[in-house]
C-alpha cells in the first residue's frame, strides 16, 4: 500500500465511523437524548464556529494552555538539563520526583482553588504542574544520550563546559525535548477543559461542556462541545509533529553507540539508598521546622499531615490490615473503580490493538478515528457518561476505561506492527499456526510498547478516577473526600488525601515497572 492510499482508508474509515454513529442513532438502538444523530452534532459544531462568544471561549482555553504549557518548558528545560548534567544531582532528587510526579494534577484543584481562587491563575498553574514531566525526563533522557566522542573533541579542542552544552548537547537534547513539549501539549488540554468543566463559571471550552451538561437536551451541545476538543487536539499534536520532522528530521537517522553509553551512565550514577532520599528527607524537615515556625494555616507541618492521614484511615486493627472504616469509604472505593477500568482498558486495548496492527488496511483504515479519541481530553468526556450511565460506579468506571483505552490501543498496534518480517517468514515456513506466532513472536515484540501504553494508561485512569470523584453526585472515594474537605475548609484533611494520592500513585507505577522488568527485562 502507497501513502495515498493509506489515506484514502483512512477517509474510508472516518466515514464507516461517522456512518456508525449516524445509523445507531437513526434507527433507535440509543435514545437521541444519549447519542444525537452525527450529523446534527457535527451541523452544531460547525454553528458554533459562527458563535462569537464560543470562540472567545475557545481563546481563554487556549490561552490558558500556552501560558501553563510556556511556564513549564521555561522551568523543565533547564531544570532537566541541570540533572542531565549533573549525575549526582539527578539521583539526589529522584526520590522527590518519584513521589510528585504520580500524583494526579486534578487532585490539586481544591488545594490551588483555595490558595489562589478560581481564576486564570489556578487554571495556568495546574497546567504547569500537569506538564513539566514530560518535558523535564525527556530533556534527562536526551541529554544522557548525547555522543561522548563530540563533547569529547569539543573539551579536547579547548572549549569549556558552557560551549559543549551550546554546542553538542543542547542540539542533540532538542529532539528529546520537542518530543516531551508534544506529549506535554496534549497534558495542557486536557488539564485546561478539566479545570474549566469544574470550575463551572466564566469561559472556556470546558465550560461551555459543563454548561451544556445540565441544560435540558443540551447533549447535542456536550457532543459539539466534545468534537472541538478533538479536533483542537489534533491540529495543536499536527503543527508539533510536522514543526518536529521538519527541524530534526537528521535524528530519525541517530543509531548505535547510545544504547552502551546509557549502560554507562546508569552504573555510574549510582549512587547509595541514604543519598537518593536525602533531598526529600531534607525538604519535609525543612517544610516541619516552616511551618512550626510560621503556623500556616494553608500550610501544616507535614508530620501532622502523617498522623491526620493515619488516624482517618491507618489505625484499624491488624486484622483489617489496620484499615479504619473510614478507609472502606474512601481508599477501596476508588481503587476498586480504578482498577476495573484499568483492567478493562488494558484487555480491550491489547486485543484490539494487536488486531488491528497486525494488518495494515485495518490500521489505515482506523488510524483517523484512533488519533482523534486520543486526541479528545478525558474530562470532556465525562458529562457524556453523566448522560448515558448517570452520577454513579458504573460511570466512572466507564469513562476511566474509555479515556485509558487509546494508549495502550495505539502502543499495542504499533508493537505489533514492527515486529521483524523476517521473523514471521520464517515462522509461516515452520507451519506455525497463527495462535503460536502471536504467543511466541507478536506478543514478545510487541510486548516493550504495550508496558509502555500501560503505563500511560495508569496515569490516565488515577487521573480519572479522582476526577470523576470531583463531580456532584459522588458519595465517596478519595476524589470526594477533597471536595468535601474543600467545602468545610479542612486543609488538612485535603493534604492528608493528597499524601495518600502520591503515595499510591508511586506504589502503582513502581508495582506495574517490577511486573516490566519481569517480563520484558531491564530497560537500558
Amino acid at each position: 500500500m502507497t501513502r495515498c492510499q493509506d489515506r484514502l482508508f483512512g477517509l474510508v474509515g472516518a466515514a464507516a465511523a461517522f456512518g456508525v454513529c449516524e445509523a445507531l442513532s437513526r434507527a433507535g438502538i440509543v435514545r437521541r437524548s444519549y447519542l444525537p444523530p452525527a450529523s446534527d452534532v457535527l451541523a452544531r459544531a460547525v454553528e458554533l464556529a459562527g458563535d462569537r462568544a464560543f470562540l472567545d471561549g475557545i481563546g481563554v482555553t487556549l490561552r490558558a494552555w500556552a501560558l501553563g504549557l510556556g511556564l513549564a518548558c521555561a522551568i523543565a528545560v533547564p531544570l532537566g538539563l541541570l540533572l542531565g548534567a549533573v549525575p549526582v544531582v539527578e539521583a539526589a532528587v529522584r526520590a522527590v520526583v518519584e513521589f510528585l510526579r504520580p500524583l494526579p494534577s486534578v487532585a490539586l484543584i481544591p488545594l490551588v482553588s483555595l490558595l489562589l481562587g478560581s481564576g486564570t491563575q489556578t487554571e495556568v498553574t495546574l497546567i504547569a504542574y500537569a506538564s513539566l514531566w514530560p518535558v523535564l525526563f525527556n530533556t534527562v533522557y536526551g541529554l544522557g544520550e548525547t555522543d561522548p566522542s563530540a563533547k569529547d573533541t569539543l573539551r579536547a579542542f579547548g572549549f569549556g563546559r558552557l560551549a559543549v552544552l551550546w554546542r553538542v548537547e543542547l542540539p542533540s537534547t532538542a529532539p528529546f525535548i520537542a518530543a516531551g513539549v508534544r506529549i506535554s501539549a496534549g497534558v495542557a488540554l486536557i488539564l485546561a477543559v478539566a479545570t474549566e468543566i469544574l470550575s463551572g463559571f466564566g469561559q472556556g471550552l470546558g465550560i461551555f461542556i459543563a454548561q451544556a451538561e445540565t441544560a435540558t437536551d443540551g447533549t447535542r451541545d456536550v457532543l459539539a462541545g466534545v468534537v472541538w476538543a478533538g479536533c483542537l487536539g489534533l491540529v495543536v499534536n499536527g503543527v508539533l509533529v510536522a514543526a518536529e520532522r521538519r527541524l530534526f528530521a537528521w535524528a530519525r537517522e541517530r543509531r548505535g553507540a547510545e544504547g552502551q553509553f546509557t549502560q554507562e551512565r546508569t552504573r555510574r550514577t549510582a549512587v547509595p539508598f541514604l543519598l537518593r532520599w536525602s533531598v526529600l528527607l531534607g525538604a519535609v524537615g525543612c517544610w516541619q521546622a516552616a511551618a512550626r515556625a510560621r503556623h500556616s494555616v494553608y500550610f501544616p507541618p507535614p508530620l501532622r499531615i502523617v498522623r491526620h492521614a493515619r488516624d482517618l484511615w491507618f489505625s484499624g486493627p491488624a486484622r483489617r490490615l489496620f484499615l479504619t472504616p473510614a478507609a472502606d469509604d474512601t481508599i477501596l472505593p476508588s481503587l476498586g473503580r480504578m482498577a476495573a477500568g484499568f483492567a478493562l482498558a488494558a484487555l480491550a486495548g491489547i486485543a484490539l490493538g494487536i488486531a488491528v496492527g497486525r494488518s495494515r488496511r485495518a490500521y489505515a483504515l482506523c488510524d483517523p478515528v484512533l488519533q482523534f479519541a486520543r486526541a479528545v481530553p478525558p474530562p470532556a468526556l465525562v458529562p457524556v457518561f453523566v448522560v448515558v450511565f448517570d452520577f454513579g460506579t458504573p460511570m466512572q468506571v466507564a469513562s476511566i476505561a474509555f479515556s485509558a483505552v487509546w494508549p495502550v490501543l495505539i502502543n499495542s498496534a504499533e508493537g505489533a506492527r514492527a515486529t521483524d518480517p523476517l521473523r514471521l517468514e520464517v515462522a509461516s515456513v515452520l507451519r506455525l499456526t497463527a495462535p503460536e506466532r502471536l504467543w511466541f513472536l507478536i506478543l514478545p515484540s510487541a510486548l516493550p510498547r504495550i508496558f509502555a501504553g500501560l503505563r500511560l494508561s495508569l496515569s490516565l485512569s488515577l487521573i480519572l478516577m479522582v476526577f470523576s470523584e470531583l463531580l456532584p453526585g459522588s458519595a465517596d472515594g478519595i476524589g470526594f473526600t477533597l471536595t468535601d474537605a474543600q467545602t468545610r475548609s479542612d486543609l488538612l484533611t485535603v493534604w492528608a488525601a493528597l499524601l495518600l494520592l502520591g503515595a499510591l500513585g508511586f506504589l502503582l507505577n513502581s508495582g506495574l515497572l517490577a511486573v516490566e522488568r519481569r517480563l520484558v527485562g531491564p530497560r537500558t
